[in-house]
């Protein structure tokens, strides 16, 4: 009995191994995932990502298969993880020490590969001293910086020394200390400084990764390429619409060919897919290759790319109101001496792109997609204030409506943006549309009728929490006049993705490029992308 059931568990262990070689080898159906999976960035130890950033049902996934260097605690050895029942969408995993800079985890669908880059983040444990060499010693000690999130941090002290000491993942990361709640001033002589774009100076922590070794493209197949490399590589990862191939190493030098298999694109929109050549040295990452390919070949001709090849893309954004007064009768300046002119409404308008679409104009710079700012209606008054020149502002550029759905009267209407997508897509052009999601104008009905729905105006301590970009940066207002909408309700997070998704249900929109993006939390953006996905 006992050899019968180690016979049963030999033979179930090859039937498995098998089933995923016969689907890496033989099967020409592609990803179940049609968008260029993005890569996960993780920690060496456990990391958790979430499986619905990649699949609308994460019901669907049958196992995953861990690449080189992760590992799934409970395992073992064993990387092949079958799915019981239903799948929770949060998913861990870990990263060996000697894990390589990239590597990748292989989702499988209906026996489909479906593969997502891994990228290891490597930390190094840095101690930052401030050493007190004035005579008058500061009572209180504090860093910040970006790996606080630029919170202040209060600091110990030891004999005239305070440390602060942080673990930073590969980069450049600026801080500074705060001697008595005021910032310490510093100058470009001082060591190890840059500048904060603000018109002064931070300290920083160099912990880049440097590698010497360079991929570059090589020669063109019948039914694949190759590649070169500069040096020794502990890893390539070869993504062919986001399904593993091979790279084969040459053995008298670095040259590596990949031999594109077979695979039916048919139900793709796109008539173009990507293979993506992802690699690493025993340093870090290397620089990345990215290869067009059509029926099985690859591309040669870049005229062959089509406007929906959004690596292909070449934008030109306008800010409406000062592109082209197309329509005189939509002309309204708002009336209030506080604004100087330069900061008032200039008359462009939608009836001015569409005349520059159809005379050309953007064909002849090159350009195929349009990208317009925000076009939903904005306040009639004055805001703001600038003190040199002195001047208040009308909401000329977009970012303050007071509608999400409606075009502002001042730009034209639904029937000309409808116009404007279709001239453009008849001339083989996109267009993709500045959405502000963020916050809203005080007018606006929402806010107005769900005050509840919008973050607080004044912080604990009692300061405004306006331009807090960083420390308080899912939370802080642009302006007092300019509610930040609070995405930790769930129903802000409903009607704000229902609003975005109108967009493109209503327009044959090519995309978004969306607002104040660092200021959103992820759950706003996974809702919405599920919402497109599923329409």
């Amino acid at each position: 009995m006992k050899k019968l059931l180690i016979l049963l568990i030999a033979i179930l262990i090859i039937s498995c191994d098998n089933h995923h070689k016969e689907k890496t080898t033989l099967d020409t159906r592609a990803s179940a995932i049609e968008v260029m999976t993005t890569p996960v960035y993780k920690n060496v130890g456990s990391n958790k990502f979430s499986l619905s950033d990649y699949v609308s049902d994460v019901t669907s996934i049958d196992s995953i298969t861990l690449g080189k260097g992760c590992y799934k605690k409970d395992l073992g050895s064993n990387n092949d993880i079958k799915i019981p029942g239903k799948l929770d969408d949060s998913y861990y995993f870990g990263l060996n020490d000697n894990a390589p800079f990239v590597t990748n985890i292989t989702l499988w669908i209906d026996g489909i590969r479906n593969d997502i880059p891994v990228y290891k983040t490597p930390q190094g444990q840095f101690s930052l001293p401030y050493i007190n060499r004035t005579k008058n010693k500061p009572k209180k000690v504090q860093v910040k910086g970006s790996f606080t999130n630029w919170a202040t941090i209060d600091l110990e002290e030891n004999n005239d020394v305070w440390i602060h000491t942080v673990a930073l993942p590969a980069g450049k990361h600026q801080y500074i200390f705060v001697l008595d709640g005021v910032e310490e001033k510093l100058t470009v002589n001082d060591e190890k400084v840059m500048s904060n774009n603000q018109e002064g100076f931070n300290r920083y922590i160099d912990n880049s990764l440097s590698t010497n070794t360079k991929l570059s493209y090589d020669k063109i197949l019948d039914k694949g390429f190759t590649f070169k490399t500069s040096g020794s590589l502990e890893n390539v990862v070869v993504l062919y619409e986001n399904q593993l191939v091979e790279a084969i190493k040459s053995k008298n030098d670095n040259t590596y060919t990949v031999n594109l298999p077979e695979k039916d694109f048919s139900k793709r929109i796109s008539k173009t897919q990507l293979v993506r050549v992802l690699a690493s040295d025993e340093n870090g990452r290397t620089n990345d290759l990215l290869i067009p390919v059509q029926n099985g070949q690859v591309v040669k001709d870049p005229a062959q790319l089509a406007r929906n090849d959004f690596h292909n893309q070449v934008l030109y954004f306008m800010m409406v109101d000062r592109f082209l007064d197309g329509d005189k009768s939509n002309t309204k300046l708002v009336n209030d001496p506080e604004i100087l002119p330069k900061a008032n409404y200039m008359g462009g308008d939608l009836a001015g792109v569409l005349a520059k679409i159809k005379d050309g104009y953007f064909e002849e710079l090159g350009i195929n997609t349009v990208w317009l700012s925000p076009i939903t209606q904005n306040p009639e008054g004055a805001y703001g204030l600038w003190p040199e020149p002195k001047t208040k502002f009308s909401g000329y550029h977009g970012y303050w409506p007071i509608s999400n759905t409606q075009v502002d009267y001042r730009f034209g209407n639904e029937m000309i943006l409808k116009e404007i997508i279709e001239e453009a897509h008849n001339r083989d052009m996109n267009v993709i549309l500045d959405y502000v999601a963020n916050h809203v104008h005080e007018e606006h009905p929402l806010y107005k009728e769900h005050p509840e729905w919008a973050t607080d105006l004044y912080l604990e301590d009692g300061s405004l929490n306006t331009e807090r970009w960083d420390d308080h940066r899912l939370t802080t207002w642009f302006d007092t006049f300019l509610p930040t909408l609070d995405f930790s309700q769930p129903e802000v997070v409903e009607k704000m993705t229902d609003s975005a998704l109108y967009w493109v249900t209503e327009y044959k929109l090519d995309g978004f490029r969306h607002d104040a993006t660092k200021h959103v939390p992820e759950e706003y953006w996974r809702t919405l992308t599920q919402k497109v996905r599923n329409n």
